[in-house]
């Protein structure tokens, strides 16, 4: 088969290429550089660092490898979004966007011009009969990332990852004498540096409003909605008879609304955008887990009403503060049957 994987020159990318290779494929490596550089001049998503292993680990293999420039299209389609979204008070999830439109979206389409079979990267996800489903790694599983691709671009997956956990892959890497072995993790949000609250101050600067409770009582100031998210208890500022959370953001009025814990709790969540993953022929389940965070536990879900491409969800556990912006992913078991963005 001719497979084209992404490599970013991190230990997971560098084994998918390996066991590629070593499976007897016939695999070519690319690089995307999509972050645009800070006015330092440094570039905090595919360093040239980060080229520079990824050829190494190319040549260590012996496959072609090239780097295509994604800048512009990942500004449009995941950089100006993620800024936008937080400025208009929601959590956008920047990995979904680019995993979407750039990395299964627009390089996939390149590689089927191409005349490759498949796109490959280092995801712990499982692609299997043109289904989408939890990679073996629980701690490592990126399901929930995965999930906004489109149904008919999974077929042409491939994820070797997929029954892997990290130590054992990193003792492939070892094994293999790869350069990649020991390098460390990266960083949650490729393209930022440092905090996120302290990239989002430099680029939206400063909104200053009010801090309320539920009963609309000033209870302080802050200095813009864009540093806070439901569900936050660090770095609100203020403090009670008993920890304050985030429950809402009001971009109209410029007010953060805190609460106690309890009153984060969701147990109705409105989904847009909404894209199943199920084929057409495929009952829907009548229950189902919904996960609102990469890493959270789905709640027990059931649909309450759909039309077109939104969904009301009713919860029989309440959710910890569905923010929305971020990702639905909805479960059947391990396998992804849907996704959206949550509304409310």
């Amino acid at each position: 088969m001719k497979v084209l994987v992404g490599l970013s020159g991190g230990v997971d990318s560098s084994v998918a290429a390996a066991l590629l290779r070593e499976a007897g494929h016939d695999v070519t490596a690319f690089t995307l550089l999509l972050g645009h550089a800070d006015p330092d001049g440094v570039h905090r998503c595919c360093r040239p660092s980060d080229v520079r292993d990824a050829r190494a680990v190319a040549a260590r293999l012996g496959i072609p490898h090239y780097v295509w420039d994604y800048q512009e299209l990942f500004q449009q389609k995941v950089e100006t979004p993620f800024l936008r979204g937080y400025a208009a008070g929601i959590t956008p999830n920047p990995c979904g966007m680019c995993n979407r439109d750039v990395r299964f979206g627009a390089v996939l389409d390149r590689a089927i011009r191409l005349g490759y079979d498949a796109l490959s990267t280092g995801h712990y996800a499982r692609a299997w009969a043109g289904g989408l489903y939890r990679g073996l790694d629980r701690q490592k599983d990126q399901s929930y990332f995965l999930s906004r691709i489109p149904a008919s671009s999974i077929s042409r997956l491939v994820f070797p990852l997929a029954h892997l956990t990290k130590p054992r892959v990193r003792q492939i890497a070892a094994d293999m004498g790869l350069p990649s072995a020991e390098k460390p993790e990266s960083q949650e949000i490729c393209f930022v540096s440092g905090r996120t609250s302290d990239f989002l101050a430099a680029r939206l600067g400063e909104t200053p409003g009010e801090i309320v409770d539920a009963a609309g009582r000033t209870l302080g100031r802050h200095s813009g909605i864009h540093q806070f998210t439901p569900g936050q208890r660090r770095g609100i500022g203020i403090s009670g008879s008993e920890p304050l959370h985030v429950t809402a953001l009001d971009a109209g009025t410029n007010r953060v609304t805190v609460g106690p814990r309890r009153s984060v709790f969701r147990d109705r969540v409105r989904l847009v955008e909404c894209s199943r993953l199920l084929p057409p022929d495929d009952p829907w389940p009548e229950t189902f887990g919904a996960q609102f965070r990469y890493r959270a536990v789905p709640a027990p879900a059931r649909i309450a009403a759909s039309s077109g491409n939104e969904m009301d969800l009713i919860l029989t556990e309440p959710a910890f503060a569905p923010a929305p912006g971020q990702i639905a992913a909805l479960y059947d078991g391990d396998r992804v049957i849907a996704s959206g963005l949550i509304a409310a």
